[in-house]
């Protein structure tokens, strides 16, 4: 089934969990502060599953961490789009990646959840529609509870 990384929040703590291929999992969490996850295992644990670190999820990885640690906090939704849309690296290796051939790895969809204090979580969805195609997608932004409503009872 291969790796597996779940990423987590509320208002109060954020997580992130590894689960290696025979189950063994860590889970890391933080009650301030930023937490980052590309695609291989991150804690010491279970470096052992990481059969190979790509460039492109090393590279990512160590952006995404550029870009958290020398933002203005509290950051906005805006910035999380915004850090989800670099291009920073090139068409194979940024966050956001285009692939440089049609063959190569490209990102098919950014999803970020804003949760501030005291107010319902926003969400922003952006698919893109042709993989082939750059700017060909579909862009949602909206509350929790427009996306989860509550039914009378």
């Amino acid at each position: 089934m291969g790796p597996k990384f779940i990423l987590l929040a509320d208002a109060n703590k954020i997580a992130y969990i590894e689960i290696a291929p025979n189950g063994t999992y860590k889970i890391k969490e933080q009650t301030n502060g930023t937490l980052a996850h590309t695609n291989h295992y991150l804690e010491p644990d279970l470096q052992w599953a990481n059969v190979k670190i790509g460039d492109s999820s090393r590279i990512r990885y160590t952006r995404i961490e550029e870009l958290l640690t020398s933002g203005h906090k509290p950051y906005t939704l805006q910035d999380f789009i915004a850090f989800s849309q670099d291009q920073h690296d090139g068409p194979d290796c940024s966050i956001w990646r285009i692939g440089s051939t049609p063959q190569k790895t490209q990102t098919l969809a950014a999803l970020a959840v804003y949760i501030p204090k005291n107010k319902g979580p926003r969400l922003y969805i952006k698919i893109r529609t042709a993989p082939d195609e750059q700017g060909k997608e579909k862009i949602y932004t909206m509350s929790a509870d427009q996306l989860f409503p509550k039914k009378n009872l």
